[in-house]
């Protein structure tokens, strides 16, 4: 069943509003493999505005993602001056008045089918994994809406989605590397939207979702491989994963300069 079909099954019209759609209506798109919160209108006035909202950009939204690697954004700063990724702007977040917000988060910016993409990257936490190497949470705002924005700038920085077979390759994953379970899907989930209320000007309303238990199930397995494999096996096959990861971001970059 279509989300389009689903909706009327799980919200009724406004009992009062004039301008009622027949049925609910998105204003704006997930991508079909990412999940979490979406905005409805039930009338025609707030679709109307929403619509306009989300054109004009006037939209906040904040996705949690698990990605392949560890990414430390200072790190990745330093690395940027010295060997930039072709393509890809990074840049550490500062205000107007060149102060930074948002200790840690970093400015991703590039081309995508000839528009300008921005994206608002922040680290939470790093976790060791067996085959993987590390995974790493973070939380992503698109600043534009460009088609699979936050996946394609992962990518970009040799960190992955877990689970994002179509994009693992341009994140420097050789073929039959590990990229998550199929059965767990994609990890990426929108998590918080702020928007301005559609009938009451001035007034802000902001919707949060907890994470889906699959992202810390995700942590704690790699958690819990990890520390076994660190005492069972010496650390060999961890060790191994992160040298393959290296040295496949290295011809990478190899590739790119060339």
């Amino acid at each position: 069943m279509s989300l389009e079909h689903a909706l009327p099954g799980v919200l009724s019209p406004p009992a009062t509003a004039t301008d009622a759609l027949v049925r609910p209506t998105a204003v704006h798109r997930l991508d079909a493999r990412v999940a979490g919160l979406l905005v409805v209108a039930k009338t025609r006035q707030s679709a109307a505005f929403l619509a306009a909202a989300f054109r004009e950009r006037r939209v906040q939204k904040r996705y949690r993602a698990l990605l392949l690697g560890r990414l430390d954004a200072e790190e990745l700063l330093r690395l940027q001056s010295h060997n930039p990724i072709e393509g890809v702007e990074v840049a550490a977040e500062v205000d107007e008045e060149g102060r930074d917000p948002n200790q840690g988060e970093v400015c991703i910016t590039s081309t995508m089918a000839g528009k300008r993409a921005v994206t608002l990257l922040s680290v939470r936490e790093c976790t060791p994994h067996v085959q993987a190497g590390w995974l790493t949470s973070v939380d992503v705002k698109p600043l534009t809406g460009r088609r699979h924005q936050l996946r394609k700038h992962c990518a970009d920085l040799g960190f992955p989605i877990c689970g994002d077979d179509l994009y693992a390759a341009a994140g420097g994953l050789a073929d039959g590397s590990f990229i998550g379970k199929k059965s767990t899907g994609l990890f990426l989930q929108s998590v918080e939207v702020r928007l301005p209320h559609p009938t009451e000007a001035g007034r802000w309303l902001s919707f949060e979702t907890p994470e889906a238990a699959k992202f810390k199930r995700a942590c704690e397995r790699g958690q819990m491989g990890w520390e076994f494999d660190q005492q069972e096996q010496g650390g060999e096959a961890s060790r191994a994963a992160e040298v393959e990861r290296q040295a496949a971001r290295a011809q990478e970059a190899l590739r790119a300069s060339q």
